[in-house]
């Protein structure tokens, strides 16, 4: 009981305390308040120049092929000069989920994901995917991916896994 006393009395003088005596505080001259106000216009001003010159593009991955040919995209076509498009290659998570974040995620321009996957979302939630096409635009086929069919010994050929259960790519 003493000691909650003694703290309620130790907080009551530190409020009681003056504040910093007038002359201690220096109030900025009204030319410095006109310039932050400038300095902080140009930098709103330039970060939205910045972002309207850039440009993403969502990859799968940095063991990806795509990612190089992203990185190439913007080999070429950067312009680092004021108002010149700079392309940002950016890391995603594989072409389904590409394909998501085209779509949904803020800051996604574009995305490099399999021709399938359109197919596949459509497939999944007809309803949500139904007009996908009016949402994402096509733009280039970048290469004719390489795939490796892995099978036990028994399987020599293609015609041996018909009506086989088989998987492509992605967990269904």
């Amino acid at each position: 009981m003493y000691q909650r006393n003694l703290i309620a009395v130790f907080l009551g003088l530190i409020w009681m305390l003056p504040g910093p005596a007038a002359s201690q505080v220096q109030k900025r001259p009204a030319p410095f308040a006109k310039q932050v106000a400038a300095a902080r216009s140009i930098f709103d001003e330039m970060r939205h120049d910045t972002n309207d010159i850039a440009l993403s593009i969502m990859t799968s991955g940095m063991s990806c092929t795509c990612a190089r040919f992203a990185e190439d995209i913007r080999n070429v076509v950067n312009d680092l000069r004021p108002n010149g498009i700079r392309v940002l290659p950016v890391l995603g998570v594989g072409g389904l989920q590409n394909l998501k974040d085209v779509l949904f995620m803020k800051g996604v321009d574009m995305a490099v994901a399999d021709q399938d996957n359109v197919r596949m979302l459509k497939e999944r939630d007809p309803k949500l995917y139904a007009n996908l096409q009016g949402h994402v635009q096509y733009i280039t086929k970048l290469y004719t991916a390489e795939f490796h069919v892995l099978a036990r010994n028994d399987i020599k050929s293609y015609s041996d896994l018909k009506g086989e259960k088989v998987n492509f790519n992605l967990k269904w």
